[in-house]
């Protein structure tokens, strides 16, 4: 055994568990000791499968977390700790499995939420913090969710998207958004002689009175007046440049994802969270969700990447290992687990810094290495 740390020779180190015995490995190198653990869909979390996928659909179908925790009967860090792995793993599925596929029309479009407090209470200007998008590009004919990126409403985040887009798509192809202005810009650096784009713009005008803030009609829906469809480069089919499928699904998100309700209390307070869980409903939306305009097939059946409607357990085996913290040994191609990190106990530890005495001098290395000493804890 190859140990995972410092790649040195390791010793067998005795046994744990009860039942199903797991090896214990001590290396000599750097006297760490790990474990050879087989493969569990969740990793280092001690929850059972069925409890998992039990928590999973709950968390999918549109339950917060504490809702969750109080009809499982179990504890709300655990029901995050399982919507973690499982959001990691969905990531990881999706960008393993759309790669180079066939989408002809593509429907690309922003969702607004936000992290921790609106973007006016953002005093400090933390970028993880306040007024975040959510970027979705949608296939017209399987409704098949391609990729999203999460970020501020800026040129950098569309840039990420597209530059990420064109990974997932084989060209050509025709593209969709609306009329915002700097999707134009980053659409032609990214797609421009490899794919077609048009824009849709629509007006809207409120249905009550010339003042939409009035108190009778404030929350009411606007209704679109005009529509504009233009052509900006590329041979495109005017009766495709639409928006109306993207904005069903993100209908369908904040209708399934308790994060993205509005006017509650589920926003997310830590944007990895988000991502976490957008991932994991995206990845349900794709693959295990019956979508009624596809006759009983999932988007991910439509596009061909699957035949057949995929359960939770299933979801979370198929991604492999990613997600369940292992490490794996590259001569020996084993899959082993990192030791556990006990962060109560310090060890009394030195950190020394070596600079090279030829450029620096040996009072100065001397100087700098008494001072990592006295400031190292204790």
């Amino acid at each position: 055994m190859i140990c995972p740390h410092c790649k040195a020779q390791c010793k067998k180190y005795g046994f744990f568990g009860r039942g199903e015995r797991c090896q214990r490995y001590h290396c000599n190198s750097c006297r760490k000791t790990f474990s050879d653990i087989s493969h569990r869909p969740l990793g280092r979390l001690k929850t059972p499968l069925k409890k998992a996928t039990r928590i999973i659909n709950l968390l999918v179908e549109g339950m917060g977390i504490r809702a969750t925790a109080r009809i499982t009967k179990t504890h709300s860090n655990t029901i995050q700790a399982v919507s973690a792995v499982a959001g990691s793993k969905s990531a990881f599925l999706l960008d393993k499995m759309v790669r180079e596929v066939n989408f002809p029309f593509i429907q690309v479009d922003e969702m607004f939420c936000f992290v921790g407090c609106k973007e006016k209470n953002n005093l400090s200007g933390d970028p993880d913090r306040g007024r975040q998008s959510i970027f979705l590009g949608v296939d017209a004919d399987s409704k098949f969710i391609i990729n999203w990126t999460i970020g501020k409403r800026t040129s950098r985040t569309i840039e990420k998207y597209m530059q990420d887009l064109k990974l997932r798509v084989a060209r050509p192809f025709q593209l969709s958004t609306d009329g915002y202005d700097l999707f134009e810009d980053e659409v032609k650096w990214a797609f421009y002689g490899e794919a077609s784009y048009g824009q849709v713009t629509k007006k809207f005008i409120h249905p009550r009175a010339k003042d939409s803030n009035t108190a009778e009609g404030r929350y009411e829906p606007s209704r679109v007046k005009t529509i504009y469809k233009r052509q900006v480069f590329g041979p495109v089919r005017f009766d495709k440049i639409s928006t109306s499928y993207i904005d069903r699904t993100h209908l369908n998100l904040r209708l399934f994802n308790r994060r993205l309700t509005r006017l509650t209390l589920g926003f997310s307070k830590k944007l990895e969270q988000l991502k976490n869980s957008v991932a994991l409903s995206i990845a349900h939306y794709n693959f295990c969700r019956i979508h009624h305009s596809l006759r009983g097939e999932t988007p991910a059946m439509a596009a061909r990447l699957t035949d057949h409607v995929w359960s939770i357990a299933e979801l979370l085996t198929e991604s492999g290992q990613i997600g369940s913290e292992k490490w794996i040994c590259p001569l020996l191609e084993r899959t082993v687990s990192p030791p556990l990190k006990n962060s109560s106990k310090r060890h009394n530890s030195t950190v020394n810094v070596h600079f090279c005495s030829n450029s620096h001098g040996p009072e100065l290395a001397n100087a700098v290495n008494h001072a990592f000493r006295v400031a190292s804890p204790r």
